[in-house]
Protein backbone atom coordinates (compact mmCIF):
# COMPACT_ATOMS: atom_id res chain seq x y z
CA UNK A 1 0.00 0.00 0.00
CA UNK A 2 1.41 3.40 -0.96
CA UNK A 3 2.05 6.04 1.68
CA UNK A 4 -0.19 8.55 -0.08
CA UNK A 5 -3.17 6.28 0.38
CA UNK A 6 -2.77 5.82 4.13
CA UNK A 7 -4.79 8.88 5.12
CA UNK A 8 -7.48 7.94 2.63
CA UNK A 9 -7.75 4.58 4.39
CA UNK A 10 -8.30 6.39 7.68
CA UNK A 11 -10.82 8.66 5.97
CA UNK A 12 -12.79 5.65 4.75
CA UNK A 13 -13.27 4.64 8.37
CA UNK A 14 -14.47 8.15 9.18
CA UNK A 15 -16.79 8.42 6.23
CA UNK A 16 -18.48 5.07 5.83
CA UNK A 17 -19.44 5.06 9.50
CA UNK A 18 -20.29 8.80 9.80
CA UNK A 19 -17.71 9.11 12.56
CA UNK A 20 -16.69 12.27 14.31
CA UNK A 21 -13.23 13.46 13.28
CA UNK A 22 -11.31 15.93 15.43
CA UNK A 23 -7.88 17.44 14.83
CA UNK A 24 -6.20 19.13 17.81
CA UNK A 25 -2.88 20.96 17.92
CA UNK A 26 -1.09 22.62 20.82
CA UNK A 27 1.80 24.91 19.89
CA UNK A 28 3.78 25.71 23.02
CA UNK A 29 7.26 27.22 22.76
CA UNK A 30 9.26 24.84 20.53
CA UNK A 31 6.88 21.87 20.60
CA UNK A 32 3.73 21.17 18.57
CA UNK A 33 1.57 18.35 19.93
CA UNK A 34 -0.83 16.90 17.40
CA UNK A 35 -3.80 14.67 18.27
CA UNK A 36 -6.23 13.22 15.74
CA UNK A 37 -9.23 11.32 17.06
CA UNK A 38 -11.70 9.19 15.14
CA UNK A 39 -14.58 7.80 17.19
CA UNK A 40 -18.01 6.30 16.76
CA UNK A 41 -20.87 4.96 18.85
CA UNK A 42 -20.39 1.21 18.68
CA UNK A 43 -24.11 0.47 18.42
CA UNK A 44 -24.31 2.37 15.13
CA UNK A 45 -21.58 0.26 13.49
CA UNK A 46 -22.15 -2.79 11.38
CA UNK A 47 -20.08 -5.88 12.09
CA UNK A 48 -18.02 -5.23 8.97
CA UNK A 49 -17.30 -1.65 10.06
CA UNK A 50 -16.16 -2.89 13.47
CA UNK A 51 -13.77 -5.26 11.73
CA UNK A 52 -12.44 -2.33 9.69
CA UNK A 53 -11.65 -0.42 12.88
CA UNK A 54 -9.93 -3.51 14.28
CA UNK A 55 -7.83 -3.89 11.14
CA UNK A 56 -6.76 -0.25 10.88
CA UNK A 57 -5.83 -0.15 14.57
CA UNK A 58 -2.95 -2.49 13.70
CA UNK A 59 -1.43 -0.12 11.12
CA UNK A 60 1.63 2.04 11.79
CA UNK A 61 0.86 5.52 10.45
CA UNK A 62 3.90 7.67 9.56
CA UNK A 63 4.01 11.01 11.36
CA UNK A 64 6.52 12.61 8.99
CA UNK A 65 5.91 12.68 5.25
CA UNK A 66 8.40 10.16 3.81
CA UNK A 67 11.04 11.60 1.50
CA UNK A 68 12.40 8.36 0.09
CA UNK A 69 10.81 5.51 -1.83
CA UNK A 70 7.45 7.31 -1.84
CA UNK A 71 6.01 5.25 -4.69
CA UNK A 72 6.91 1.87 -3.25
CA UNK A 73 4.35 -0.45 -1.72
CA UNK A 74 4.54 -0.40 2.08
CA UNK A 75 3.67 -3.01 4.66
CA UNK A 76 1.77 -0.94 7.22
CA UNK A 77 1.93 -3.77 9.74
CA UNK A 78 5.68 -3.28 10.10
CA UNK A 79 7.84 -0.33 11.05
CA UNK A 80 10.66 0.78 8.78
CA UNK A 81 14.06 1.89 10.04
CA UNK A 82 14.40 5.65 10.07
CA UNK A 83 10.69 6.36 9.65
CA UNK A 84 8.81 8.23 12.41
CA UNK A 85 5.31 7.07 13.38
CA UNK A 86 2.29 8.37 15.26
CA UNK A 87 1.59 6.82 18.63
CA UNK A 88 -1.68 5.05 18.03
CA UNK A 89 -4.23 4.05 20.66
CA UNK A 90 -7.30 1.92 20.04
CA UNK A 91 -10.31 1.86 22.38
CA UNK A 92 -12.95 -0.79 21.80
CA UNK A 93 -15.52 -1.16 24.56
CA UNK A 94 -19.26 -1.69 24.93
CA UNK A 95 -20.03 1.95 24.11
CA UNK A 96 -17.64 3.12 21.40
CA UNK A 97 -14.67 2.47 19.18
CA UNK A 98 -11.99 5.13 18.96
CA UNK A 99 -8.68 5.54 17.18
CA UNK A 100 -6.27 8.20 18.43
CA UNK A 101 -3.01 9.25 16.79
CA UNK A 102 -0.51 11.46 18.66
CA UNK A 103 2.88 12.92 17.89
CA UNK A 104 5.17 15.65 19.25
CA UNK A 105 6.62 17.74 16.45
CA UNK A 106 9.24 20.44 16.60
CA UNK A 107 9.20 23.72 14.69
CA UNK A 108 11.69 22.23 12.26
CA UNK A 109 9.58 19.26 11.15
CA UNK A 110 5.92 20.23 11.70
CA UNK A 111 5.61 21.41 8.09
CA UNK A 112 6.03 17.72 7.15
CA UNK A 113 3.27 16.48 9.47
CA UNK A 114 1.61 13.61 7.64
CA UNK A 115 -2.09 13.99 8.48
CA UNK A 116 -2.56 17.67 7.50
CA UNK A 117 -0.18 17.32 4.56
CA UNK A 118 -2.28 14.59 2.95
CA UNK A 119 -5.76 15.73 3.98
CA UNK A 120 -5.32 19.29 2.64
CA UNK A 121 -4.02 20.21 -0.80
CA UNK A 122 -1.69 22.92 0.53
CA UNK A 123 -0.56 22.93 4.15
CA UNK A 124 2.09 25.37 5.35
CA UNK A 125 3.92 26.13 8.57
CA UNK A 126 6.16 29.14 8.08
CA UNK A 127 8.68 30.77 10.40
CA UNK A 128 9.57 34.42 9.84
CA UNK A 129 11.73 36.82 11.83
CA UNK A 130 8.92 37.79 14.20
CA UNK A 131 6.02 35.37 13.63
CA UNK A 132 4.78 31.86 12.89
CA UNK A 133 2.07 31.19 10.34
CA UNK A 134 -0.12 28.10 9.95
CA UNK A 135 -2.17 28.17 6.77
CA UNK A 136 -4.02 25.87 4.40
CA UNK A 137 -5.72 26.01 1.06
CA UNK A 138 -9.48 25.83 0.58
CA UNK A 139 -9.33 22.53 -1.22
CA UNK A 140 -9.44 19.39 0.95
CA UNK A 141 -8.90 16.19 -1.09
CA UNK A 142 -10.87 14.12 1.43
CA UNK A 143 -14.01 16.08 0.55
CA UNK A 144 -13.38 15.49 -3.15
CA UNK A 145 -12.69 11.78 -2.73
CA UNK A 146 -15.55 10.97 -0.37
CA UNK A 147 -19.02 12.42 -0.84
CA UNK A 148 -20.22 11.31 2.59
CA UNK A 149 -17.85 13.50 4.64
CA UNK A 150 -19.55 16.69 5.79
CA UNK A 151 -17.19 18.37 8.24
CA UNK A 152 -13.90 18.24 10.14
CA UNK A 153 -13.44 19.94 13.51
CA UNK A 154 -10.11 21.70 14.12
CA UNK A 155 -8.86 23.07 17.45
CA UNK A 156 -5.52 24.84 17.82
CA UNK A 157 -4.21 26.42 21.00
CA UNK A 158 -0.93 28.19 21.69
CA UNK A 159 0.96 30.21 24.29
CA UNK A 160 2.21 32.47 21.49
CA UNK A 161 0.34 35.77 21.27
CA UNK A 162 -2.24 36.00 18.49
CA UNK A 163 -1.50 38.37 15.61
CA UNK A 164 -4.19 37.40 13.09
CA UNK A 165 -6.62 34.56 12.37
CA UNK A 166 -9.74 33.65 10.42
CA UNK A 167 -10.93 31.18 13.07
CA UNK A 168 -14.67 30.60 13.41
CA UNK A 169 -14.37 31.10 17.13
CA UNK A 170 -11.66 32.45 19.43
CA UNK A 171 -11.77 31.62 23.14
CA UNK A 172 -8.72 33.07 24.85
CA UNK A 173 -5.78 31.23 23.31
CA UNK A 174 -8.01 28.57 21.72
CA UNK A 175 -8.90 28.78 18.03
CA UNK A 176 -11.66 26.72 16.40
CA UNK A 177 -12.62 25.93 12.81
CA UNK A 178 -15.30 23.70 11.32
CA UNK A 179 -14.33 22.76 7.78
CA UNK A 180 -17.31 21.78 5.62
CA UNK A 181 -17.64 20.67 2.04
CA UNK A 182 -20.21 23.34 1.25
CA UNK A 183 -18.05 26.35 2.11
CA UNK A 184 -14.74 27.78 0.91
CA UNK A 185 -13.14 27.89 4.31
CA UNK A 186 -9.44 27.59 5.02
CA UNK A 187 -7.22 27.87 8.11
CA UNK A 188 -5.09 30.92 8.79
CA UNK A 189 -3.33 31.52 12.10
CA UNK A 190 -0.57 34.05 12.66
CA UNK A 191 1.25 33.97 16.00
CA UNK A 192 3.98 36.10 17.53
CA UNK A 193 7.38 34.45 17.68
CA UNK A 194 8.54 36.13 20.89
CA UNK A 195 5.47 37.52 22.66
CA UNK A 196 3.83 34.92 24.90
CA UNK A 197 0.47 34.76 26.65
CA UNK A 198 0.65 35.51 30.36
CA UNK A 199 -0.56 32.71 32.64
CA UNK A 200 -1.10 30.24 29.78
CA UNK A 201 -2.97 27.21 31.13
CA UNK A 202 -2.75 28.78 34.62
CA UNK A 203 1.02 28.25 34.68
CA UNK A 204 1.69 31.32 36.83
CA UNK A 205 -1.09 30.48 39.28
CA UNK A 206 0.07 26.88 39.55
CA UNK A 207 3.66 28.00 40.09
CA UNK A 208 2.62 30.41 42.84
CA UNK A 209 0.56 27.68 44.52
CA UNK A 210 3.48 25.24 44.31
CA UNK A 211 6.02 27.73 45.66
CA UNK A 212 3.66 28.83 48.44
CA UNK A 213 3.03 25.21 49.40
CA UNK A 214 6.76 24.46 49.41
CA UNK A 215 7.50 27.50 51.61
CA UNK A 216 4.74 26.54 54.07
CA UNK A 217 6.08 22.98 54.19
CA UNK A 218 9.63 24.20 54.93
CA UNK A 219 8.39 26.61 57.61
CA UNK A 220 6.39 23.84 59.31
CA UNK A 221 9.42 21.52 59.31
CA UNK A 222 11.67 24.26 60.73
CA UNK A 223 9.17 25.09 63.49
CA UNK A 224 8.75 21.41 64.32
CA UNK A 225 12.50 20.83 64.68
CA UNK A 226 12.93 24.09 66.60
CA UNK A 227 10.31 23.09 69.17
CA UNK A 228 11.78 19.62 69.36
CA UNK A 229 15.24 21.02 70.15
CA UNK A 230 13.83 23.31 72.87
CA UNK A 231 12.43 20.31 74.67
Amino acid sequence: MKFKKILLIISIVILTTSCSANYELEFKNNVLKEVTTISQDKNSLTENERLIFDEYSKYYIPSIVPTNNIGEEKDLMKKEDGQKYYRGKYVNNDELVKLTYKYRFTKSNFDKSFIPSYSIEYFNFLTDDDKYTISTSVNLPVFEQFSFLDEINVHIKSNHKLLDTNADRVDGYNYYWTLKRDNDKYIYLELSKDEKIFNYENEVVNTVIFVTGAVIFVVVIVIYHYKKLKR
